[in-house]
């Protein structure tokens, strides 16, 4: 490839000249396909007569022809690279990757991981590890820097391998020598350097993040690395100048390589002592830590505590006023959490308690020069934040000094809780003393905030301040509604919503809390009426409001509506449906009206979603969920209009562009909701409105699109089918046309590619076909053969039909074609030599029909068969034999039925009291199960002993299931997976339900 020619075609790409532009760019992409085109642009980017900008834009071009073409034989519209490109790219990208700047070197490096996968994983770079290990011992500066690059795209490749034995060995092989470049450059200050302690540490990080290799465990390799991590979590950086490219701004500052590798320094140490040095008991004994049992104990005699120490000290240099990174700070946290519930660390920690809550912890709480400016910027993007941010919760220090927080005052109760809350009211009770200009506000909100925190343990049967709380909210939080402060007035409504446990006793002042909220709901700052309208809610659960509220609940939803159209938030719209759901008749004059607020506001946040495109875009997500939100909502407006079928209609009418939506753009993340929309409607009206019956072609179009998503549904879109053939039954009737679709249904989820449906897909199936069977008596003939043919397609395999509940499926259909037509099936049964064999297996198989329905089947097929006359009756059913066999299988149902009655009546009375579903101990493993018998109940008599967090509880819970489910057959799991299926639906109706 002329290097020349690509020179110029790259310096013509960046032409301000469109025209000029475009040419360049359509023969680069002609070029793509010839054998030395990758040779010819790695040749290029190192080209020291390049123009300045050209290298970078060969790097970039570089990197996206090797991420889409390199393994392309599956894409016929991408240009394979050829073999002799791949060769020399190999040969020769590792010693190119040298002499570039970083922002050019980044872009070969990146390309490096399609190569490593595509390549190094099939043993066709066996060069790659020896040429990386060379440059890592080389005494240039950029060879060595080029080389830890590189070690690290393999350290990528392999950092969520199950199989970690070829990681393991590399890590073996490479980290003595990466601990000696460190070693070197630690005392170094330049920004460089920061960035190749980066590379180090987050490499060393890739490989504990999933277990620890006997090398990274061994005290020979532990004490070096060790003492290099906490060399530079003390490393000082001021911005004095002798950092080089330190900035004085904060968030320039978080961005340097050094506070880079600072955390991930933080993070090397937390993960080594958070997942691998726990030597609780209780968590040893059930999560099978016992691998590492000896290093957990040397890690905490030997490590732990030098490792605490110069945490702490960080700690009290942010005290004194000295600069830490957020994710510094964010990483201290979670370490010194773990530090709590460990007995060995708990009283090393314990001494520090009061400055680490009131001077590290508590200015963490308050509110922040960050939180104003985004206040004052973008109250939508602080709600958001506050409120719906995951990624938040996992990175931000305010996050984790809130668990650091809760985790002092939980686990080591006796000790911490009331000092904690003695601090919290000695910030209040001073704010309350002082006079207005002295007072400093954010210091309440911060001290609110803690009390917010610890607002479960406070309300805790057996806590010693539970009686007074109410006292505490008139005094320190009902003012706030009305402070001249707006962060006061949201965080007023947000301890309100915390403390929503809370029983008063003083009927006036929980009045006058509820009318505080109320009134803040129509504050001027969105986000006080935000918080204001999550706080609401609580008050619908209080006897003594919930009358009053009756003459709001109108205003109360235009409000919450006109909120949800600012702000895409999913708690706003569980504040909505709870609304409906509690107030459904005073809302009813006002439901379609509120539908169609929710379509518009529906269709408004799927039309943003479809404007961002493949594009990710902050706030996407959100925005989903904020979607699936307002489908709940309309779902349970509509159950709330079941006894006014007028106001249901209109309501079908008026979402229907939400629907219509849906399934004509794909959204396949929502056809869960909107399924659920459309079985519930259908449910409520017990007939099939015109509006419906263009649902119907929109759900038959979506599955039945081969570039749909749509079957992965068929479980939800198959009670929909149920409820269009039950209650449209005159349409299908008369219909061939719906017939046919139905049955085209069907036979693509029965006799359809097999891994494509599971076995409860085509349980529902078959479920769809007896609703048919049993609907249409008389109007669909044609289709016996079909049903058939599906039913014997599985049962003459007994593979096929293993799991119980798909065999006892399989097997109605055939009874309910033989009730639907006793003669004609069965002459077509005898016609196919299928007869006798199929009643032999139902026969057989009569214990699985469990449920009342299927037994009642049963009785009215075997009676319809004892009625027919002698003369139509097959030949090898007649006689003694045959008559005696089918009265004797009708005797054996008969006894079983009173059982199933019994069963299903009590399943009634427990749905009509809203109980908790009472899972089955005989077939539920999991149910044996007790958490708190995981732990060993002597671990905390010790009052600095080891103790257990829920978190803590819930992991051994997990693994406790996983050991107990270890020996359960093939089967038994096969079985469970379909148990749900094998349980009364107490919504079903069929023509069956009036037979006694």
């Amino acid at each position: 490839m002329d290097a020349a020619t690509l020179h110029r075609l790259f310096e013509e790409a960046q032409s301000p000249d469109r025209n000029v532009q475009m040419h360049a760019e359509t023969q680069l992409k002609q070029l793509e396909g010839a054998p030395d085109f990758l040779a010819g642009l790695l040749t290029l980017i190192g080209s020291p007569q390049a123009n300045s900008a050209v290298p970078q834009s060969a790097a970039i071009y570089f990197k996206n022809r090797v991420i889409h073409g390199w393994d392309s034989p599956e894409n016929p519209k991408k240009i394979p690279i050829s073999q002799q490109d791949k060769a020399f790219v190999m040969q020769h990208i590792l010693q190119a990757m040298c002499p570039l700047p970083h922002t050019v070197r980044i872009q070969l490096t990146a390309s490096l991981i399609t190569i490593l996968q595509m390549e190094f994983r099939e043993g066709r770079w066996p060069q790659f590890l020896p040429e990386v290990l060379r440059m890592v011992q080389s005494q240039d500066h950029q060879t060595v820097y080029s080389g830890l690059a590189a070690f690290q795209e393999i350290a990528k490749l392999y950092q969520y391998k199950d199989n970690r034995d070829q990681i393991n060995e590399i890590m073996a092989q490479f980290l003595p020598h990466l601990h000696a470049v460190v070693t070197k450059l630690i005392p170094l200050n330049d920004m460089e350097a920061g960035a190749m302690v980066k590379i180090i540490f987050k490499s060393y990080h890739k490989g504990i993040q999933m277990s620890l290799s006997k090398f990274h465990s061994e005290t020979a390799n532990l004490v070096p690395w060790g003492t290099a991590f906490v060399q530079v979590v003390e490393k000082s950086l001021p911005v004095d100048g002798t950092v080089p490219g330190m900035p004085e701004d904060t968030e320039g500052r978080d961005n340097h390589p050094w506070w880079k590798a600072k955390k991930w320094a933080f993070a090397c140490l937390n993960t080594l002592f958070g997942k691998y040095a726990d030597t609780r008991s209780a968590i040893t004994k059930t999560t099978k830590k016992d691998n590492n049992a000896a290093f957990a104990t040397i890690f905490n005699e030997h490590f732990a505590p030098n490792i605490l120490a110069a945490y702490l000290k960080q700690v009290e240099l942010s005290i004194s006023g000295v600069w830490l990174s957020p994710r510094v700070k964010q990483k201290i946290c979670v370490f010194l959490k773990d530090c709590v519930n460990r007995k060995s660390t708990w009283r090393l920690l314990k001494p520090h308690l009061e400055p680490l809550v009131s001077s590290f912890i508590f200015p963490l709480m308050c509110f922040s020069d960050e939180d104003e400016e985004l206040w004052q910027d973008d109250q939508v993007e602080y709600v958001r934040k506050k409120l719906d941010d995951v990624l938040e919760e996992f990175r931000s220090p305010v996050a984790a000094a809130e668990d650091l927080l809760f985790a002092l005052a939980e686990g080591r109760k006796g000790q911490t809780f009331l000092p904690i809350i003695g601090m919290v009211n000695g910030i209040l009770e001073r704010y309350n003393q002082q006079s207005e200009q002295e007072r400093n506000p954010r210091q309440k909100d911060g001290a609110l905030k803690m009390i917010s925190i610890l607002a479960e343990l406070v309300l805790d049967d057996g806590s010693p301040i539970k009686d007074q709380i109410e006292q505490f909210l008139s005094v320190h939080v009902y003012p706030e509604f009305k402070s001249q402060h707006a962060f006061l007035r949201a965080r007023a409504c947000e301890v309100t919503l915390c403390f929503d446990g809370l029983e008063y006793k003083n009927e006036e002042f929980l009045k006058s809390m509820f009318q505080a909220v109320l009134a803040a709901m129509q504050d001027s700052e969105l986000a006080v009426s935000v918080f204001a309208a999550l706080a609401i809610k609580h008050f619908f659960e209080v006897p003594s409001i919930f009358e009053g509220m009756k003459g709001h609940v109108q205003n109360i939803m235009q409000i919450l509506l006109n909120l949800g159209n600012q702000v895409d938030l999913e708690a706003l719209t569980a504040v909505i449906d709870d609304l409906v759901e509690k107030y459904a008749s005073e809302l009813a004059p006002f439901a379609v009206q509120l539908g169609a607020s929710l379509r518009d506001t529906f269709l408004r946040i799927i039309a943003e979603v479809n404007a961002a495109g493949d594009e990710y875009e902050e706030g996407v997500e959100e925005k989903v969920g904020a979607a699936e939100g307002v489908l709940n909502t309309i779902y349970t407006l509509v159950i709330a209009m079941e006894s006014s079928q007028a106001i249901l209609a209109e309501l079908e009418q008026t979402i229907f562009p939400v629907i219509q939506n849906v399934f004509q753009n794909r959204v396949f993340d929502l056809y869960t909701g909107i399924v659920e929309i459309i079985e519930a409607s259908t449910y409520c009206s017990k007939t099939i409105t015109p509006t419906m019956w263009q649902v119907f072609e929109l759900m038959y179009t979506a599955l039945v699109d081969p570039n749909s998503d749509a079957t992965d549904c068929i479980k939800e879109f198959s009670g929909c089918f149920d409820n269009f053939v039950s209650y449209g039954k005159d349409v299908f009737m008369s219909s061939p046309t719906h017939q046919q679709k139905m049955f085209e249904i069907i036979g693509m989820v029965m006799t359809g590619a097999y891994e494509r449906f599971s076995d409860e897909d085509r349980c529902r199936g078959a479920e769809l076909l007896e609703c048919l069977l049993l609907h249409l008596r008389g109007g669909i003939d044609a289709y016996i053969p079909q049903c058939l043919d599906v039913a014997f397609h599985y049962l003459q395999d007994p593979k096929k039909v293993a799991p119980r509940t798909f065999r006892e499926r399989c097997l109605a259909i055939v009874i309910n074609a033989i009730y639907y037509n006793p003669t004609a099936t069965l002459a077509l049964l005898e016609q196919r030599g299928q007869l006798q064999p199929f009643f032999e297996l139902w026969f057989r198989n009569l214990d699985i029909f469990r449920r009342v329905h299927d037994k009642k089947l049963c009785i009215v097929t075997l009676s319809a068969i004892l009625d027919m006359q002698p003369e139509m009756v097959p030949e090898q059913m007649r006689g003694v034999q045959g008559w005696g066999m089918c009265l004797g299988a009708g005797l054996k149902v008969f006894e079983g039925l009173p059982d199933a009655v019994k069963a299903r009546e009590e399943l009634e009375k427990q749905a009509s009291e809203d109980s908790p579903d009472v899972e089955d101990d005989d077939d539920d493993d999991d149910a044996a199960i007790d958490p708190a018998s995981l732990v060993d109940d002597d671990s905390d008599l010790e009052e600095d002993g080891d103790v257990l967090d829920e978190e803590d509880k819930y992991m051994m819970y997990l693994e406790a299931v996983k050991e107990a489910q270890g020996s359960r057959s093939a089967e038994d799991e096969a079985n469970d997976e379909l148990e749900e299926l094998d349980e009364e639906d107490l919504t079903m109706e069929t023509p069956l339900d009036g037979v006694d």
